[in-house]
């Protein structure tokens, strides 16, 4: 019999995979229609079918987990399968059918494209949400059920949301008894679960939120917790968050506090001179940020998708509902790496924006991958801030991904002369990320 640490991250990596094929079947299934292989009753059948196969795979998989872990821990309790929500399921269909009417008949064909990629994108971040949350309501209700509390389990790469969650430890019990705990309780083995001092108690709401992309879990807790070296790391924040607040505490002061004292996914990060310098990861180039081989060939369109959604997740970034193209990936990869950090923008339907906040440098940043050579990047550069003005929006800073090409001294030179090259479309600052992984800023004339 498997170990229950072995069994929660066996069911946590099932979970997740179960929510990257919702979302790739969601995207499949968005290709085909924008194909024509697909009507319109036809791709809303599909999107609603898509939901329940992965639902019904999140049970199943959360059901076995259950059992496995009470036979592992000599207990015995009541098993609660969530149901399939096919109302929900349908609206989401629905509304994305009625936005890719009102995005064609407003958009010419270039915009269009990509409008209907966005839009497929959040519904394919919507779908893995869902199959995830299958999972998680099947765990939360059989625990209810049986009278026992749960707790949230990291996917061992938290935002600061997750973690302060997570480092609350096994205090979720029912509606009724769960709420926003933010007082000094303290959770050691020995005690079990404590009611602890100066909780306020509410709903479980708190408890059962999560974000797009996330893949943290939920584990019913049979007996007293033993927090894991990492699990502690996250107690201790928590409960520091909680004694450095004057007054009372509330969700949203333990959470500034842990980002911003914390080494969580969205905590500031910042920069050294050298690469792994101060703690940071070596600055290298891309690769994904957990070990899942090399990616498929890209011919086979569903492996393809899945492997490049699943690599995104590993990123810890919140992409706001985005699905990126493999090369966008790479460029998050090759940016963390560097040691920045990186507030992803939510697209607007209509007016253009940037793709992220480069909180190292405090602006927002439009990101292009290309090749090494000046008049492609010129082109490219031009063409987004032209694009942009139609709308009233200034794009002004710029970060070049050249991949696994050099910046060339000739390219160097080239790039600080873009203002004078093309002073109706001037840009503030430039930056360019070449083979080395290093990133340098561009001196603009």
């Amino acid at each position: 019999m498997a170990p229950p640490d072995l069994l929660i991250r066996q069911h946590r990596t099932d979970q997740i995979r179960n929510g990257v094929l919702a979302a790739a079947l969601t995207i499949e299934l968005g290709h085909l229609f924008l194909a024509g292989q697909l009507t319109r009753d036809e791709f809303v059948g599909g999107l609603v079918a898509s939901d329940k196969l992965t639902h019904d795979a999140a049970v199943r998989t959360a059901a076995r987990f259950i059992t496995a872990l009470r036979e592992a821990e000599d207990a015995d309790g009541v098993l609660v399968e969530a149901e399939f929500d096919g109302g929900a399921s349908y609206g989401r269909a629905i509304g994305a059918v009625r936005d890719l009417d009102a995005a064609q008949a407003r958009l010419d064909e270039r915009d269009w494209d990509a409008e209907f990629r966005r839009i497929i994108e959040h519904l394919a971040l919507r779908a893995d949400l869902a199959a995830k949350n299958s999972g998680r309501r099947t765990i939360v209700e059989s625990a209810e059920a049986s009278g026992r509390a749960w707790r949230r389990v990291s996917d061992g790469n938290p935002c600061t949301f997750c973690a302060m969650l997570i480092g609350r430890g096994p205090v979720y019990r029912s509606a009724a008894s769960a709420g926003a705990v933010v007082g000094s309780e303290r959770r050691h083995a020995r005690h079990g679960v404590q009611e602890g001092r100066g909780r306020t108690r509410g709903t479980q709401g708190l408890g059962e939120k999560y974000h797009t992309s996330c893949g943290c879990t939920v584990v019913e807790q049979i007996g007293t917790w033993t927090p894991t070296a990492e699990e502690q790391h996250y107690v201790d924040a928590y409960d520091a968050a909680v004694a450095s607040i004057s007054g009372p505490a509330d969700a949203t002061k333990i959470l500034s506090h842990m980002r911003e004292h914390g080494e969580f996914n969205d905590s500031p990060k910042t920069q050294t001179g050298g690469a792994g310098g101060g703690g940071n990861p070596p600055r290298r180039g891309a690769g994904p940020f957990k070990e899942m081989g090399d990616p498929p060939d890209r011919d086979d369109r569903a492996a393809w998708s899945t492997y490049w959604i699943e690599r995104q997740n590993a990123t810890g970034v919140d992409f706001k509902g985005e699905y990126l193209e493999s090369h966008e990936v790479e460029l998050v990869e090759r940016l963390l790496r560097a040691g920045q950090s990186i507030e992803w923008i939510q697209r607007r339907r209509s007016i253009p924006t940037s793709d992220f906040v480069w909180v190292n440098h405090g602006v927002p940043v439009e990101a292009k991958s290309t090749k090494a050579k000046y008049e492609t990047i010129r082109a490219r550069i031009a063409d987004a801030v032209r694009r942009a003005a139609r709308h009233g929006v200034a794009k002004e800073y710029f970060v070049i991904d050249l991949g696994a090409e050099p910046l060339t001294p000739e390219l160097r030179a080239a790039l600080a002369n873009y203002n004078h090259d093309r002073s109706r479309y001037a840009i503030r600052r430039l930056w360019v990320l070449s083979s080395d992984g290093d990133i340098e800023e561009i001196t603009l004339a």
